[in-house]
Formats: C-alpha cells, structure tokens, sequence
C-alpha cells in the first residue's frame, strides 16, 4: 500500500470517523494525488507538484499549493513539504512568490496570491518536525514580509493592500492577487482599499514566524510578536465598524467603507483579532439566513449582487467557509460552526462524480472546475480525522 492508502487504513482503524466521513476523506484524498503533475519541463521534471485541476488549471498556483500542502501533511510530508518549497526556488528578488508556475515552465509573476505559505508552512511542520526546511522556509519568508512592507504597504500606513506590476492589465492583476478575482467587494474599487482579510492572513504570517523563531531558537519572536500586535490593533481600529457590527475593507485614502458582507467579514475570528464582543456581533450575522447561514457565500444572500452560482459572487468557496469556520471555532461557537461544517460537507457527499471548484450557496449542486485541489484539501481539514 502506498501512503495515503496506509493513511486511511490507520483512520479506519481508529474508530474515531463516520464511514460516510471515510468515503470523503477517500475522494478527496485521491483527488490530491490524482492531481499531481507529469512533465519533463522543470521543476515538475524532478518534484511533485500538484495542480488545482486537471482539465482547468494546469500548473502550481500560489496559494492552492499551501492548501495543498495542509491536506497532504496527513499522510505524505515530502508532497507536502514540496508544494511549499518549489516557490523558494521562484521567489523573486523583492521578495515576491509568484501567482502561477504553468505546466509548460511559464510564470506568471507581475503579481502574488494572499500570503497564507507561512501560516501552511507551520502546520506541515508540526506533521512533519523536519527542522532544516523550517529553517529554509524562515529566509525565504522573511524576504517575502519584506515584500508586503515595501511594495504593499505606504509609508506611515499601518495596514496593507493589494497590488500589481505596472501592465496594461493592471486592475484585473491587482483584484487577481486577492485570490477572489471578480468579488462584488472589488466592484467598485481594490487598489485604495485595506482588505480585511488580506492584513488578517498577515496577523497569520507574523505569528507563524514568531512561531517558527522559537522553535530553532533564533531569538527573533518579540520582532514577529510587535508587529503582530501592532497589525492586530490597526484592524481594530481602522476596519472595523461599530454601527453596522463589521470589519470592512476601508479606503486607505479617504476612510470610506466598502460596505459589502461577504466571508472576510469573519477572518478576524480566525487570526484571533476580534474582541469578544464583535465577536458576538459577527456570530449573529453568521447565523443570520439573510446573510451567511447556511451556505457561507461568498458575498451575503441578501446583497443585490448576490448569484448562486457565478464564481466570487456567490457560491460557496470551501477556503472562505473553512475560515469562518474555524474563526467560530475559536471563539467558542461550536454549535453553529458545526452546522456548517455539517452543510458544507453534505454539498461535497451529495455530489458524489466529483469534487468541485465551489458548489451553489443554496442547493449545493456543485459548479466550477472538477477533481478540485483546495476544496479536497479543505473537505480533508474539516473532518479533521486524528492524526496517525
């Protein structure tokens, strides 16, 4: 048996997940590694990569491949340890990883993904425990916060936004380096904007590196800590808006808010930046069927954007919704993150020829590319089987 297959058999055994649950983690799982790249063009040539899908997106994409390497930890370090670390080896001089390494050797690199490979980085690791690629991870990440902080930062600002190389195409790059690439957020607007789930992935990016300074004692953490903090208390400040209950993504020039609820609205849960009570008040527009309940859409239901089934501006992501998620999870919202947990994972069961790009918000029915990577990964995590 090969690995993922030792993997699910110990899972079995373990008592400890549904059959049902099983069957899941057996697609998705299958997915992953079907998905793996045969080429003789480098770096494919001599490592394992694996791409979103097959008949869709052919080559390694920035932030699908941290995805990737979360799932695939489970069972196999090396695949995992390998999706992070084929984009040390593109990482440009300024410090950014590229967006996209195509099958064929083309990179695409005027423009980035959310950085989320320090916050991947770290769970693959604690999988794994192979210290000297934690440590080439730290050098080629602390190039990349330098990156943020000179190119997607402005001086005297405290919080970050997206960008582009200069190109004819810059508006559609810049909403590109989101990841949610036609979000009714950016309808209007995405250079002036603070993103509030971009400067919370940061949050994520400096307490991985605190994290990773510690455990091969660099003594660097309380650098990482500060500025977590100092990140952390500017979301506070500046995003978040008491009367409507929200973190918003603002205008960095005039303050103006961009009032659109869709799931970013909930990654301060996840990095921990709430307080308690804007916590209580993002629960309750989760649980809200005007806004995020049951589907988690990618914008709310009741904004007059909002389609079922068009891509960023609707349907459910399995990316956003495991953020939400677990940003409930850990503010003690078990109950209503386990429904959606419960809904979500039904939507990928009731498909059963395929794992999707997104599903319909309301019914399910999945849409996009099929044998999807991220949203196997992301079906792996929110089973959450026991690590064996």
């Amino acid at each position: 048996m090969n690995n993922r297959e030792i993997w699910l058999e110990k899972i079995a055994n373990s008592g400890k997940v549904s059959e049902a649950q099983l069957k899941l983690l057996d697609r998705a799982s299958t997915v992953l590694t079907d998905n793996i790249i045969d080429s003789e063009v480098e770096p494919f040539k001599t490592c394992k990569c694996i791409m979103p899908s097959p008949r869709t997106y052919r080559g390694i994409w920035n932030w699908d491949s941290a995805f990737h390497a979360i799932a695939v930890s489970r069972w196999d370090a090396e695949l995992a340890k390998t999706q992070l670390g084929v984009f040390f080896d593109f990482q440009l001089e300024d410090g950014l990883f590229p967006d996209v390494i195509f099958e064929d050797g083309r990179v695409v690199d005027k423009f980035g993904k959310p950085p989320v490979f320090p916050w991947a980085c770290v769970i693959v690791y604690k999988r794994c425990g192979d210290k000297e690629f934690l440590r080439k991870a730290y050098e080629s990440y602390k190039k990349n916060e330098a990156f943020w902080c000179n190119e997607r930062r402005e001086a005297g600002d405290r919080l970050f936004h997206y960008d582009s190389k200069p190109d004819e195409n810059w508006l559609t790059f810049v909403k590109f380096e989101s990841g949610l690439d036609n979000s009714v957020r950016f309808d209007r607007k995405i250079h002036e904007l603070w993103p509030v789930d971009l400067n919370c992935f940061m949050v994520d990016f400096y307490e991985a590196m605190a994290f990773i300074s510690k455990e091969l004692d660099l003594g660097e953490e309380a650098v990482w800590i500060e500025r977590k903090e100092n990140l952390a208390t500017a979301i506070r400040e500046l995003l978040w808006d008491e009367e409507d209950g929200v973190f918003y993504d603002t205008d960095r020039f005039t303050g103006e808010r961009e009032r659109v609820m869709a799931p970013a609205i909930f990654q301060p849960l996840f990095a921990g930046v709430a307080t308690k009570e804007q916590a209580e008040r993002l629960a309750q527009i989760a649980k809200s069927t005007d806004k995020f309940y049951p589907g988690i859409p990618t914008v709310s239901y009741d904004n007059p954007k909002y389609t079922e089934d068009t891509f960023w501006r609707g349907p459910t992501w399995l990316n956003l919704a495991y953020f939400t998620i677990k940003g409930l999870e850990r503010y003690g919202y078990n109950e209503l993150a386990e429904d959606f947990t419960k809904t979500i994972l039904g939507w990928v069961e009731k498909n059963p020829e395929d794992i999707y790009e997104y599903y319909n918000s309301k019914d399910g029915t999945g849409l996009g590319a099929i044998h999807f990577g991220w949203s196997s990964a992301f079906t792996v995590e929110l089973i959450n089987p026991p690590l064996v």
